[in-house]
């Protein structure tokens, strides 16, 4: 079957906060777009 491989992770245990933090750190503009594309939906 054609196509692409991907990966996902998600994000568990005591310290997915500071994942999420550093995510955020590397490209706000990322956040920012989360955030507004939430406000629209």
């Amino acid at each position: 079957m054609p196509g692409w491989r991907c990966a996902q992770a998600l994000v568990d245990g005591t310290e997915w906060w500071l994942y999420v933090c550093n995510r955020i750190a590397e490209e706000p503009q990322r956040f920012f777009r989360a955030i507004t594309d939430a406000a629209d939906w």
